[in-house]
């Protein structure tokens, strides 16, 4: 993946919005999405409702237009999407 790649994360609860700044601080465009109108809101003024997620790196990534954020029921078609279940194979 090189540095300019576009990422979706779909879910920006305690995993999504930190895995959504690590990419988007390493210079990908990230396009965050949540059904969840009050994620939204809060991360379009900048502000977090994660501990671990300071309100001032996400005001700077908003400013660089790094990430972006939408209702999933506004997103027409559906990202391509990779969930890793490497150790599923161990516990079956």
């Amino acid at each position: 993946m090189n540095a300019s790649s576009k990422v979706a994360i779909i879910g920006l609860g305690y995993v999504g919005l930190p895995l959504a700044v690590h990419f988007a601080e390493r210079g990908h465009t990230v396009l965050g999405l949540d059904k969840d109108t009050r994620k939204i809101e809060s991360i379009i003024k900048g502000e977090s409702y994660i501990p671990d997620v300071s309100s001032k790196v996400l005001q700077s990534l908003l400013t660089k237009n790094k990430l972006v954020t939408t209702q999933l029921s506004e997103e027409k078609g559906v990202p391509n999407t990779c969930f890793p279940f490497e150790n599923m194979k161990k516990k079956i």
